[in-house]
């Protein structure tokens, strides 16, 4: 009877495991699990001059350890993988470096479908799924980093999913917030459309992240990641949340809307009032409009050749045809104190002084629990 009662047990803690009962990751914000992930994401790169900086060092992190570090991949991209030995990963992406092909990818900034596939080289295929809303889109850039990185990311997870890891954390800074953006997309959709186990847990501190896609692609992120899962972290004074540049045109907007039958609405006006509202309707839709296509001929064809010099031929599904950049997701906005203010005075000559691990590590040290 003894025998029997202890295989029972062992059955329901073996069952209550497959189900995820042991799950260590909670929804929510939790300060000491924030500051220990930005710790690591600090370290990534092993930039040692960077977290040891004289005013403001970065403690390290208490729990984990760093267990892989990936090559340098596309656009000086790389990612690191951190382990507490307990059930929980720490997956970090590295922001932007100091080589002018990391900030290729920044600049890189025409819309891609939030859907599609890559072709390196003319035979590598990389395939990328961030929304399944036909509408969505998403940066051309980061799209590219975040489709090569992920080749060497899912093999990881699977390798340390089947080793007992079920609880994963996605982390980035800036640039490497962008790309944690649509790193969390594509495996929590890979989840979805039975490409990921369904019981590793994701939860996703984006940090001091620019705008990645559109409108629609916001709908899709925040509708898969509700409930406390993910956020990005933001300093009101860093000036790196508020990019890209960005335009809205009458295209944007559904596809019932003010504008669809504007002209006839303008039959039904009076000859003067209709010749006056066509006018400055007109000029209302130019400009936008104009603005769209500087933008896509600078940040899009004007930068193409270099970006094949850079990570080789690349071809690149259809652009879509917008800049509308949003912001995604749920927001976490510290708030600057006065000693915040004393630490890390605002100077123009100095524009990542709001932006940097130490400033947001400071405003997270704050934070009232």
């Amino acid at each position: 009877m003894k025998n029997k009662g202890v295989i029972l047990l062992a059955a329901i803690l073996l069952l209550s495991s497959h189900l995820g009962f042991s799950q260590h990751l909670k929804a929510g914000i939790d300060k000491d699990e924030l500051l220990e992930v930005m710790y690591v994401s600090a370290r990534t790169g092993g930039n040692d001059k960077y977290v040891n900086h004289k005013e403001h060092p970065i403690p390290a992190p208490s729990k984990f350890e760093r267990i892989y570090r990936s090559q340098t991949i596309a656009f000086d991209n790389l990612w690191e993988l951190w382990s507490d030995n307990n059930g929980t990963a720490i997956l970090t992406v590295r922001g932007s470096t100091a080589k002018n092909k990391s900030w290729l990818a920044n600049f890189y900034a025409v819309m891609l479908p939030a859907k599609g596939e890559l072709l390196h080289q003319g035979t590598s295929s990389l395939s990328y799924h961030f929304a399944d809303n036909p509408n969505a889109a998403v940066h051309a850039g980061w799209t590219i980093s975040t489709s090569f990185l992920y080749q060497d990311i899912k093999p990881k997870i699977d390798s340390i999913y089947q080793s007992g890891t079920h609880d994963i954390i996605l982390t980035g800074h800036s640039q490497g917030g962008a790309i944690c953006y649509l790193l969390t997309a594509q495996v929590l959709h890979d989840q979805k459309h039975g490409k990921l186990p369904k019981d590793i847990h994701f939860k996703t501190f984006c940090t001091a992240a620019p705008r990645v896609g559109n409108l629609y692609f916001a709908y899709d992120y925040e509708q898969i990641t509700k409930e406390g899962w993910a956020y990005n972290i933001v300093n009101p004074l860093d000036w790196v949340p508020e990019m890209p540049l960005d335009v809205q045109t009458t295209e944007d907007f559904n596809a019932i809307n003010p504008f669809a039958k504007v002209d006839e609405q303008f039959k039904k006006q009076k000859l003067p009032a209709r010749i006056a509202m066509k006018r400055f309707y007109k000029r209302l839709k130019k400009h936008p409009e104009k603005a769209l296509r500087s933008y896509q001929k600078i940040l899009g064809d004007k930068l193409k050749s270099s970006v094949n010099a850079a990570i080789g031929e690349i071809t690149l599904p259809d652009l879509y045809p917008s800049m509308q950049y949003v912001r995604s997701g749920q927001h976490v906005v510290l708030t600057p104190s006065e000693t915040y203010m004393k630490d890390f005075p605002s100077n123009p000559d100095k524009i990542f002084v709001h932006h940097s691990h130490h400033a947001y590590i400071a405003l997270i040290n704050e934070i009232e629990e």
